[in-house]
């Protein structure tokens, strides 16, 4: 593709690959100093962390990003100021509430989870994780909409991790005993370091903005807010609920090696994921100017190049999972079937294409969170039903069922959209 999205496009995937490697890295890191069960509690801790964190966002984030062209094209620089420092505030205390909410909840999982001791420790320090991620997540939303991709994406992941990987592989290899306690510790050393950087830059970028309003009006909308995140937050709390009865109705080395499968194909996800990250802020301004085509070609080129890209990775998932799997101990190769599984419905997510964040850009978040209620409640209930037959197989075959059906569903709400019945992004949400 040709054009600034392109080179978005580029850059933001790039950089989350390298995201996914340093990931990668630190998962092997893990299943090799501590097993099976550590991954599961350190996936579990993390994905609690990070679901408490969208919630708590309350999708300032994604608003700052869809609302930024249409306040700068009003020449009010000043409001695009006071609405970031709004929400970074409303960020702050949120994710603090969040925090605290996670800290109180970490026993109760860990009775529901049957554990104790070191893994329950793991899950129970991730909960400074949750304003962190927050505060992180809405000032690299600001950089982006400015076209700051290059630092926004660098402490997306890939900092934070990185240096995680760096502090677990340096203990590992100076032949120290890596406690499991350090799993998370070295997760949120790295994570305060990514925090600092995004908050410089995005202070010194809003701060050059007075421009000549003096009234500096902050647009901070709570509801659209929610609207607009209640997809991501179903979806990813049906994830959290999946890997919760995982843990608690096969036991954590079981979902483990489910994680372990599932981030495999998250290197799906980081295609879709980053793509639509880029393509958003262009789809915002496409639909800014009522371009129905353009919004349309955008999705479906994204979701070709996509497809492109992870035909190789979708091979290997699907006829060698096992020597993925093994790679990361012998432990992990009865996931095979379910690292086919996830990666099929992951093939599935890509060549869609972006159509939920189309969506939302276009003002449709209801029709959105209609369909991420079904989906989600289909995935973990198909997961209810099947995991004590079939373990983390019936996890997948739930996960696979709701992404078709999210899919399917949102590419035909957008088909169905125009501009001249469904006016601007403000009509949409008034």
């Amino acid at each position: 593709m040709k054009g600034r999205i392109g080179i978005d496009l580029a850059i933001g995937l790039g950089l989350r690959g390298l995201g996914a490697v340093s990931g990668f890295v630190l998962l092997w890191l893990i299943a090799q100093t501590n097993g099976a069960q550590a991954v599961g509690a350190y996936q579990l801790g993390l994905t609690t962390a990070t679901v408490l964190a969208v919630i708590a966002l309350a999708g300032q984030d994604i608003l700052i990003i869809r609302q930024a062209p249409q306040i700068i094209h009003k020449g009010s620089l000043a409001d695009l100021r006071a609405t970031y420092f709004a929400g970074r505030l409303w960020a702050l205390g949120a994710g603090a509430v969040g925090a605290l909410v996670m800290l109180a909840g970490a026993y109760v999982a860990a009775d529901v989870m049957g554990q104790s001791g070191e893994w329950s420790v793991i899950v129970l320090a991730f909960f400074p994780a949750v304003m962190m991620l927050a505060v992180l997540r809405h000032s690299n939303a600001l950089l982006r909409s400015q076209g700051s991709v290059l630092i926004s994406q660098s402490l997306e992941g890939v900092l934070y991790t990185s240096v995680a990987a760096a502090i677990v592989a340096a203990l590992w290899l100076a032949g120290s005993t890596v406690a499991p306690i350090t799993l998370p510790l070295a997760y949120l050393v790295g994570l305060a370091l990514a925090l600092a950087i995004s908050l410089i830059a995005s202070q010194k970028l809003a701060s050059r903005w007075t421009g000549n309003s003096p009234r500096q009006k902050a647009k901070l909308d709570l509801a659209t807010g929610l609207r607009v995140t209640g997809a991501p937050i179903l979806m990813m709390s049906g994830e959290w609920l999946t890997l919760l009865a995982l843990g608690a109705l096969a036991g954590l080395s079981e979902a483990g090696v489910y994680r372990t499968a599932f981030m495999i194909c998250m290197l799906f996800q980081l295609v879709n994921a980053s793509f639509a990250t880029m393509a958003g802020p262009h789809i915002a301004k496409a639909s800014a100017v009522n371009d129905r085509a353009g919004v349309m070609g955008i999705t479906w080129k994204v979701g070709l190049i996509g497809l492109v890209l992870v035909a190789p990775l979708a091979a290997l998932c699907l006829i060698v999972p096992g020597f993925l799997l093994g790679l990361f101990g012998e432990e992990f190769v009865a996931g095979a079937l379910t690292l086919q599984l996830l990666a099929a419905a992951q093939t599935v997510n890509v060549v869609f294409g972006p159509v939920g964040t189309a969506l939302i850009m276009v003002g449709r978040e209801r029709q959105v969170l209609a369909i991420e209620i079904v989906a989600s409640s289909i995935a973990v209930l198909l997961a209810l039903v099947l995991i004590p037959q079939l373990g983390m197989v019936g996890a997948a075959i739930g996960f696979a069922s709701a992404t078709v059906l999210r899919n399917t569903a949102s590419r035909i709400a957008l088909n169905f959209w125009h501009p001249d019945t469904a006016g601007s992004v403000g009509t949409a949400e008034a």
